[in-house]
């Protein structure tokens, strides 16, 4: 019975090293320092932390992707076959129209310049404070003039981290979810490759819902304190001030009334 070697596809959002060398991975619980209570509940006094992953990986200016063989008898099985394009066709074959080529280049020009005028009012909406976060601008941001393997990643990996969005990292012992990339770091002893360092920490997306509460068994009537002071007003009448005047007497009844 054959053994396959199971092989993961190691990506950091969309973006592939061609050699990774080293993977860390880091999970922490936070545990409380305080004492417990016997037959407390000890995951109420732990709390899990982000998960935190660091992939050291290796980018050459190469482009390996391109279709051919190394055998070690043949050499590149591309270069073996490449001779056939020497032999002339027996008729001359258009694959293009001078107005299709036209019309091509019409359209990269007007998409060239689009894609020119929105960078530049992009960068001069950053240049205030280019360190804060270029969120949903994604690679429109890229200031990056070099158009090597090597140059590409790194201005890829710094737009990924400036956008702010969460992404998935692959490894070969877990798919994370809902990463962001904490540092890039790249290191270049010579020119052609570069080792890349980096750090992601992953990130909790919560979500907040609302539940209606149930009536209770009196409904809405209130009770104790409460009632008092929420009862309605009735009308109890109308009352009016009585005037308090001194009674007249006459001068006889002053009179007797000393005696």
């Amino acid at each position: 019975m054959l053994n396959f070697a199971q092989v993961s596809n190691r990506k950091i959002g969309k973006i592939t090293f061609d050699v990774v060398t080293t993977e860390d991975h880091q999970s922490d619980l936070s545990i409380t320092e305080n004492p417990i209570e016997s037959g407390a509940a000890i995951a109420d006094h732990a709390v899990i932390q982000p998960k935190q992953v660091t992939i050291n990986g290796i980018m050459v200016d190469h482009d390996h992707s391109t279709f051919g063989l190394d055998l070690p008898f043949i050499g590149n099985i591309r270069g073996g076959i490449d001779f056939l394009n020497n032999f002339p066709l027996p008729v001359k074959v258009i694959t293009q129209t001078s107005q299709t080529i036209a019309r091509a280049g019409r359209v990269i020009s007007q998409v060239a310049g689009a894609y020119s005028q929105a960078k530049n009012l992009l960068n001069q909406a950053r240049t205030i404070a280019p360190f804060l976060p270029d969120f949903g601008l994604g690679g429109l941001l890229d200031s990056s003039a070099g158009d090597g393997r090597v140059q590409k990643c790194y201005a890829d990996l710094v737009a990924c981290q400036k956008s702010g969005e969460t992404i998935d990292i692959q490894t070969g012992i877990n798919l994370y979810k809902n990463m962001l990339i904490q540092s890039v770091a790249v290191n270049q002893s010579q020119d052609g490759s570069a080792t890349f360092t980096i750090t992601a920490r992953e990130i909790f997306i919560v979500e907040t819902k609302t539940a209606q509460s149930k009536s209770s068994a009196s409904g809405k009537s209130k009770s104790g304190r409460a009632a008092a002071q929420s009862a309605t007003k009735s009308q109890q009448g109308s009352t009016q001030p009585k005037n308090d005047t001194p009674k007249r007497t006459s001068s006889l009844f002053n009179l007797f009334k000393w005696w």
